[in-house]
């Protein structure tokens, strides 16, 4: 429901913290940059998008990676492609989360594969995700949460690029 662009010297929680409040009882929709981590994962949605491009990455890097990659994409799609059903009123969001079940439990397997392979990026990554797993289905429970956080982005392209134009915000220029 809100977007909200600042600029400050450093990008750390200290300002996400600012921003977002201690009392927040909300649903934070972003990526997974360090400086959200201190929000509970059960508060959150990490963005779909993102983790569309990480995926790939893992496709991109060979090997087993990529066989985990191609599967985390494949699982994923199936699931943007009921959800996108969801959103167009052709399918009730009940029985999304029933085909939406399967796919989780496809999904978090691929992550524990991922989690021992002899790839320690890989390994990594996927470690990473299934310490925020709570935080990937927010908008299956929760009506108006979105899977992915476009609507912000696309919302805050204008001011971030004027700001990568400009060259930052480290000078008064």
């Amino acid at each position: 429901a809100v977007t909200v662009f600042v600029i400050r010297l450093s990008p750390g929680s200290k300002v996400a913290k600012e921003l977002i409040g201690d009392g927040f009882r909300g649903i934070v929709n972003a990526d997974r940059w360090s400086a959200y981590s201190w929000i509970d994962p059960k508060r959150r949605q990490l963005c779909w998008s993102h983790l569309l491009r990480d995926f790939q990455k893992l496709v991109d890097r060979g090997g087993i990676s990529a066989e985990i990659g191609t599967n985390l994409l494949e699982w994923a799609d199936q699931m943007f492609k009921y959800w996108q059903r969801v959103r167009d009123g052709t399918l009730k969001r009940s029985t999304f989360n029933t085909y939406l079940t399967e796919i989780r439990q496809h999904i978090l397997a691929t992550l524990e594969a991922g989690k021992v392979c002899r790839n320690t990026k890989t390994a990594n990554f996927c470690d990473n995700i299934l310490n925020l797993k709570s935080a990937l289905w927010a908008f299956s429970r929760i009506d108006g949460v979105e899977p992915t956080n476009n609507a912000a982005e696309r919302a805050i392209r204008k001011p971030v690029l004027w700001r990568k134009g400009s060259f930052g915000t480290d000078t008064p220029k």
